[in-house]
């Protein structure tokens, strides 16, 4: 199951397609740029905002570090870098994105006004957690060796 990539770009419902990631070393100029397709770390930029809010520092940091690593964009060099990642500084980017279908844009923009009608923001909250960790379970084999830990 893919994660769900749409979002307002622009004053335009768009798909995004792609996403830089910068992540900063510390004690150190340098930065680690890449561009990803991936749809998990596609999800994970479009929707940190709400998802930070929910889980602790901790845990939000945990699955962006599984996700980066994992990415196939990342070169084993910079893997080998993931202890001076200063994690918290991470910072993306959109890069790419198709205009979404009529359908798509019309449910996306259903879906976001159903929102609006909730009781609180904690339950729209929550509900992007949910929905993230459903996919995310689905989709063990990247988050397997976390669990073999």
């Amino acid at each position: 199951m893919d994660y769900p990539n749409l979002t307002v770009v622009n004053n335009q419902v768009v798909k995004i397609t792609s996403v830089e990631v910068n992540i900063p070393i510390e004690s150190s100029d340098e930065n680690i740029s890449f561009i990803s397709s991936s749809s998990h770390i596609i999800f994970l930029a479009i929707n940190q905002n709400s998802i930070k809010k929910i889980y602790s520092y901790d845990d939000w940091e945990k699955n962006l570090f599984l996700a980066i690593y994992y990415c196939k964009e990342l070169t084993d060099i910079q893997k080998c870098q993931f202890e001076r990642w200063s994690t918290y500084f991470i910072s993306f980017n959109f890069k790419t994105w198709n205009k979404a279908t009529k359908n798509e844009t019309n449910n996306f923009i259903s879906d976001k006004k159903n929102q609006l009608f909730e009781v609180s923001q904690e339950l729209q909250k929550k509900k992007i957690i949910e929905k993230y960790e459903h996919i995310r379970d689905s989709n063990k084999n990247l988050f397997r060796k976390l669990t073999e830990s």
